[in-house]
This record gives C-alpha cells, sequence and structure tokens, in this order.
C-alpha cells in the first residue's frame, strides 16, 4: 500500500471493518471531524459482502488522511495485524466501527500525552446500550480526574481501580504508543482483545487517563441471548492471565492489590452463568444446569468467592448459591435477574 502523504502522522486511529456498513460512516466521519488534524485514519476491510468496500473508497478517494486496506479473509486478527503494521504514526488509537469519537477528543487528549511523555493514555470513555428488543437505550461515562504515572510502579498500583471502571476491557479508545504496539503486533497475532491490553500493561511505564471529550463506546444487547459454550473458557482463561500479570508485579500476596482481579472474575462468572441458564439453544435443562455446576465446582471460581465474601452483597443473590456450589439456586437466581431486567421491577441490590 502506498502513502499519499509522505509526512508522518503523530497518531493513526485503525479501524477494522467485516460488513459494519451501518456503523462505519459515524465512525469514520467521527474521526475526520476532529478539529486535530495531525492524524491518519488506517480502515481495513476484512471481505465484506455489503456496502462496507465502497463506503470505505468513497472516504479514500474525497480525503487524503484516509489509508484503505481490501484483504481477500474475513480474519478480524488479520485484519487488526495488517492495519497496525501499516499504521505510521508516533501514537495509535485503534477504534471500533460501532464506537465514535467525541468532537475534540484528540485536540485535548494528544498535548495531554505529549506534554506528560506518555505511553499509553485513556480518555473519558461514554458506553451507550441498545437493546435489540425495544430500542431503548442507556449510558452511562467513566468517572475520573486527569492523572498521570510516571513509573511503572505507580501505574502497577493504579491498574486494579482501572480495571473495575471498565476501561481495560479492550484496547480500543486507548491512544498507545506505536513503539509499545508493535512490540507485540509483530510477534503475534490475537483476535482476543484483552491479550493486546496485557501485553501493552507489561510494556508502559508511563500513563494517564483524561477527563475530557469521551471515546463513545456503542454496544448492541441482542434481543434473545444466545448459549456460548465457549464463554466460560475465555472467561477463564483470561482471569488467568490477569492473575500472572498482577503477580509477576509483586502483588501475589497484596490481598488489596488483587482483590479487583477476583471481583471482575467473579462478575464474569455470573455472566457466563446468566448465558448458560437463559441462554437461547436447543440444550437441555439438565446440560444447562450441569454447565453451571461445573463452573461452580472450578477451583478459580472458589477461590474467587473466598477473596470476595466481604464484599458478598456486592453480587446480590448470586454469591450464596454460588459459595455453597448450588448449580440450581444459581439457574434459578439468573432466571430471576432476567426477569427484573425485562420488565424494569427495581430489584437492584437483590439481583444485581
Amino acid at each position: 500500500m502506498a502513502h499519499r502523504e509522505s509526512k508522518r502522522p503523530l497518531v493513526s486511529v485503525v479501524m477494522v471493518l467485516h460488513n459494519d456498513a451501518d456503523t462505519a460512516v459515524r465512525a469514520i466521519e467521527s474521526v475526520l471531524n476532529q478539529s486535530f488534524e495531525d492524524f491518519e485514519l488506517v480502515v481495513a476491510d476484512c471481505a465484506s459482502s455489503d456496502r462496507t468496500p465502497s463506503i470505505c473508497e468513497r472516504f479514500h478517494d474525497r480525503d487524503i488522511r484516509v489509508e484503505y486496506i481490501h484483504l481477500d479473509t474475513d480474519n478480524l486478527a488479520v485484519g487488526n495485524h495488517t492495519a497496525l503494521c501499516a499504521a505510521r504514526g508516533s501514537y495509535v488509537m485503534m477504534l471500533r466501527p460501532g464506537d465514535w469519537l467525541g468532537g475534540g477528543l484528540l485536540y485535548d487528549v494528544m498535548p495531554f500525552m505529549r506534554a506528560n511523555d506518555l505511553q499509553l493514555a485513556i480518555p473519558t470513555q461514554s458506553f451507550d446500550v441498545y437493546s435489540g428488543r425495544n430500542h431503548e437505550r442507556s449510558s452511562s461515562v467513566t468517572t475520573f480526574n486527569t492523572m498521570t504515572w510516571k513509573t511503572a510502579a505507580d501505574f502497577h498500583h493504579a491498574v486494579g481501580e482501572l480495571l473495575m471502571l471498565g476501561v481495560l476491557d479492550d484496547p480500543f479508545g486507548m491512544i498507545i504508543d506505536a513503539d509499545v504496539m508493535r512490540s507485540f503486533v509483530l510477534s503475534h497475532m490475537s483476535e482476543k482483545p484483552l491479550d493486546v491490553v496485557i501485553a501493552c500493561l507489561e510494556r508502559v511505564e508511563r500513563a494517564g487517563v483524561f477527563a475530557g471529550p469521551s471515546y463513545h463506546v456503542t454496544r448492541q444487547v441482542p434481543a434473545a441471548l444466545s448459549f456460548d459454550p465457549d464463554r466460560y473458557p475465555s472467561c477463564e482463561r483470561e482471569h488467568t492471565e490477569l492473575l500472572d500479570l498482577f503477580r509477576s508485579w509483586g502483588f501475589d500476596l497484596d490481598a488489596e492489590e488483587m482483590e479487583p482481579v477476583y471481583r471482575r472474575y467473579l462478575f464474569d462468572v455470573i455472566s457466563c452463568i446468566d448465558n448458560a441458564c437463559i441462554g437461547h439453544s436447543s440444550v437441555s435443562s439438565v446440560e444447562r444446569t450441569q454447565r453451571v455446576q461445573d463452573m461452580l465446582d472450578d477451583e478459580a471460581t472458589q477461590r474467587a468467592v473466598q477473596r470476595m465474601s466481604h464484599a458478598a452483597r456486592e453480587f446480590g443473590c448470586m454469591y450464596k448459591p454460588m459459595a455453597k456450589k448450588n448449580a440450581a439456586a444459581c439457574c434459578m437466581g439468573s432466571r430471576l435477574r432476567e426477569v427484573a431486567r425485562i420488565s424494569h421491577i427495581p430489584l437492584g441490590p437483590i439481583v444485581r
């Protein structure tokens, strides 16, 4: 791919698409409409069969800042790898095709990042959730004060809190030093977003969070939840990777430092139980209950249950049956939570 501009941009915004015609225009325009101009937008299309290629070509033809890569594979890991390798900026931001940048985000956050010589910056994130059932919308915004950490040790102590805020679940919206990103990307090709985050956390020494214009995360909740048999194994793998990361920082004997990892995992396990109990599938109720029982019997789950016993109320009606390894009661709790969600019954502390 021949670049149309010889000047190296300060930041590369990278987006990988596959049949994303319904959302690509807003995402692309949110970048091109930024008042900050020292950027390139690298768009990789992974064998889309809808209007996505024509949309990309149109933006590429009209704006010199848009670099377009067409791939003959629908493998998004290949798309991410190719786009990130093509990015020329000193910094990289990954943009999910359904997400978009708030006005002025790059204009505000890039001077902050450069003035503090940061390798990683996390802007305010707004989470916009849409329901496929009735199109209702809920929004929440991460709340933190602008802050920087100038040493690896200081940043490591802050990671637990950022983990619980949900801003470290994936790399989208983060602005990352390109050398840090490439040190992982050139040797790995992963579809797992958390793998990229962990790789960056292992390498970053200077980081910050910035309270300003938001990176908008758009999530579409399907009308009918589908059962995913791979959900819990993936959840367990991510938990193991986070544990290994925190232990590598010497936190394994510090209960306070390790608590966010166990809290996050327990909420993830509850999500997996919900998926197994109420997810749409031809799986029998007996098999569903057995899958939940396997989750409860898992050593990792019980370790997390024990570590979070002092905060049992955070997990509502699910904590006690999890602690007692009672799969039937967990399934009943999941159904109660679903009834409360779709009927908007205010049972917050009980079913959360």
